[in-house]
């Protein structure tokens, strides 16, 4: 068996090789040097005070994201803040807010399952979004898991919210709402669009779940073109008849103007990326041509779609 002897005093190593018989013993001493021990301890404690260090510092963090979000830290601030935590803002910054939908009493009484369920949808976020530079995730007061990050390559990003939700219903079997946006260039107003955001996941939370469903059918589907009202109720077991009340009562318009609202913002979305050009914006987002595209969006919002991607790229939207 093999011996280390170790202490910073030479003359309690001494004693200690001294009193034995090793020659005569099962015992093979190894002797270190004074540093060589000295050394090897502190290694061990500075781990251990590192992982404390670590944790201070992740707990410091999260506290700050949460305040920050919430407009709780001062304007002369926040810039100081973010370089403090290594938290780098560009000029592409994207906000997502993920709330989920928990509709068993059971669980919205037990917080421990609550706190699980969030800690999950964590964890997938972090996975899904982990291309994305300038990756923070974290979880809200409200439970609710927010991703701030940059959203180029847009046209990833634009179908990572797609993803994450789908896989949030594979891996958690629950459902979410998410909302999504874009960041203004000034970090102090972080809390006016998360703010936006938290509003619009009430609304859209109060939604029946049948609406639910049928947004988030649209949501993965509005690339297609011949996407229609009778496909989403057959794909939901619901009569169209119903369904088309249902888009009046509860969403306050009809079927396709609701779809040619989704396919203009994912429209304006994808304008952001200089790599696009109009005529893949328009099959990307269900329109076979770009003429008809252009049509509709000068429509809906008062300009063509070329003079709106160049205001987009002259950085005045």
């Amino acid at each position: 068996m093999k011996v280390l002897i170790g202490d910073d005093e030479p003359k309690i190593r001494g004693d200690i090789d001294s009193i034995i018989d090793w020659k005569n013993s099962e015992f093979e001493i190894i002797r270190e040097s004074e540093n060589e021990f000295i050394s090897r301890r502190e290694k061990e404690e500075n781990k251990l005070e590192n992982k404390k260090l670590d944790k201070n510092f992740d707990k410091l963090k999260e506290s700050f994201l949460k305040d920050w979000m919430k407009g709780k830290i001062r304007s002369s601030e926040v810039e100081k803040d973010m370089r403090y935590f290594n938290i780098k803002y560009t000029n592409s910054m994207g906000l997502i807010i993920v709330k989920p939908l928990i509709k068993d009493k059971e669980i919205i009484e037990d917080e421990k399952k609550v706190d699980l369920l969030s800690y999950g949808i964590y964890n997938i976020a972090r996975d899904i979004m982990n291309k994305f530079e300038n990756l923070n995730v974290f979880i809200d007061s409200k439970k609710q898991v927010v991703i701030l990050c940059d959203i180029n390559p847009i046209k990833y990003w634009h179908g990572a919210v797609n993803e994450l939700e789908n896989m949030i219903n594979k891996y958690l079997n629950i459902n979410v709402v998410i909302c999504a946006s874009f960041l203004r260039n000034d970090p102090v107003q972080v809390n006016i669009v998360y703010k936006s955001l938290c509003n619009r996941l009430i609304d859209k939370s109060k939604k029946t779940p049948v609406v639910i469903e049928v947004q988030k059918y649209i949501n993965r589907n509005y690339n297609n073109e011949d996407l229609s009202i009778s496909e989403i109720a057959n794909s939901l077991g619901i009569s169209q008849t119903y369904l088309t009340r249902l888009f009046k009562r509860e969403l306050g318009m009809t079927f396709a103007d609701y779809l040619t609202n989704v396919r203009i913002k994912n429209a304006i979305i994808l304008m952001r990326d200089p790599s696009l050009k109009l005529c893949e914006i328009a099959k990307l987002i269900g329109y076979g041509t770009q003429h008809y595209f252009s049509n509709v969006f000068r429509k809906n919002v008062g300009i063509s779609p070329q003079d709106y991607k160049l205001g987009v790229i002259n950085g005045n939207r």
